[in-house]
């Protein structure tokens, strides 16, 4: 329960409206880029800089922002052989390709810039949120160099490692790039060259999204390290009472559970057996016919469980949205189960039955070779949806639909004589 003392620090921090105020330019700004979740994808940057780099799009700005582009590129690698006939060259006829293979289709450059009349190539390996690969037959960008040199004989060539930071790649033939630097050559463009309020409106927007994650923002850091050095109490008391995205998921899922219960009467629940908010487990009336249980504290799971199986909803709060899946599985477990004993034949059988490919042994098994998605974006569209009656009902549905779909298969092979 909060004390005294801590309604007290709260309220400081919240009638401290000089400090706050700070904040607001950063607060509510509609952003295209935010809303379409550009910023979180490494794929949608490399979109979006090959099309400023393309001299054919309809930005407007022909070749100047890829003739700036190869200009900050070249200021910080004047080593560069002719750099020169670089900053020479006309580059109005450059064509783009996104996502280039060559000799397979397994390794791809994010963006590549042939000028062919000129016999020259620009390759730009973009690392926003991931880093450079070390495979079997060696660094990702001296493979990327060697399939470079192979497709673009006699070539000269522009090796750009891209990052935030300016990360040095494993092969030397690379120069670093950094995103501030693309943020200072978008201004630039802005500045000098953007008439057309639209392409000024996305160039902005894309301009603060480059601030917001990916670039420091050193205004904003400032900011927010003075509040936090005057309110540091109040903000860790804020912080460690914070619900986390996972554990609205998890209560959310609890509740469409006790639901579904009260409408069909077949679920099994107690949170016990749950594994903090990473894993909310529950059990049906019909398996538990199936398979029974374990005597006391034999089970795989914690809790002294006698359960041979869980359905498991698996929560995690993942920083890559496109891989925030919410999924259930059907969970066996094959502790202290010997060869000959009739619940491992069953169990045996339910993995056939589900497809697993699963080595068995001593442990868990995921019983289900597909894979049964909840819900995409877990954790947003759950906090968006909280109180919406008619989203609660599509994902109890889609419950029903799984366990249906399951123990169906299992209720017929265990029906066959």
């Amino acid at each position: 329960m909060i004390d005294d003392g801590q309604v007290k620090i709260l309220n400081e921090f919240l009638l401290d409206i000089n400090s706050l105020e700070k904040l607001n330019k950063y607060i509510d700004n509609v952003n295209i880029f935010k809303i379409l979740k550009t910023n979180k994808y490494e794929i949608r940057h490399s979109n979006f800089l090959a099309w400023l780099l393309n001299p054919y799009e309809n930005h407007k700005l022909n070749d100047k922002f890829l003739r700036l582009f190869v200009a900050e590129f070249l200021k910080g690698n004047r080593e560069v052989d002719k750099m020169g006939e670089w900053l020479l060259l006309d580059m109005s006829n450059g064509v783009v390709s996104r996502e280039a293979w060559y000799k397979n289709k397994k390794d791809y450059l994010d963006i590549v810039i042939e000028f062919p009349n000129e016999k020259k190539v620009i390759a730009i390996e973009n690392k926003v949120f991931s880093k450079e690969n070390q495979k079997d037959d060696g660094a990702q960008t001296t493979i990327y160099k060697e399939k470079l040199k192979d497709t673009f004989l006699g070539y000269d060539m522009l090796l750009i490692y891209l990052t935030p930071l300016g990360d040095s790649p494993a092969d030397e033939d690379w120069g670093s790039m950094t995103y501030a630097q693309i943020r200072d050559i978008i201004q630039k463009a802005i500045d000098d060259y953007v008439e057309d309020q639209y392409i000024k409106l996305l160039l902005e927007n894309y301009i603060e999204i480059l601030g917001d994650g990916i670039v420091e923002n050193r205004e904003l850091t400032k900011i927010c390290d003075e509040i936090y050095k005057k309110h540091q109490k109040a903000l860790d008391l804020i912080f460690a009472n914070k619900t986390d995205g996972a554990s609205v998921v998890a209560r959310f899922m609890k509740e469409a559970l006790s639901e579904i219960d009260e409408e069909q009467g077949n679920i099994i629940y107690q949170e016990k057996f749950d594994s903090g908010v990473t894993y909310v487990r529950f059990a049906t009336k019909f398996l538990n016919s199936l398979l029974g249980e374990y005597d006391e504290g034999v089970s795989a799971w914690p809790q002294n469980s006698k359960q041979r199986y869980f359905y498991e909803f698996w929560v995690r709060e993942l920083k890559n949205e496109g891989k925030q899946k919410l999924k259930l599985n059907l969970v066996l477990s094959l502790k202290d189960l010997q060869a000959g004993d009739e619940v491992l034949d069953k169990i045996k059988k339910i993995c056939v039955t589900l497809g697993s490919k699963r080595k068995l042994g001593v442990g868990t098994t995921i019983a289900n070779s597909e894979k049964y998605i909840i819900l995409d974006n877990a954790i947003q569209k759950v906090e968006e949806n909280l109180n919406n009656e008619e989203f609660k009902k599509e994902v109890k549905n889609k419950i029903k639909d799984i366990i249906e779909k399951i123990e169906h298969k299992i209720g017929v092979v265990f029906r066959e004589k």
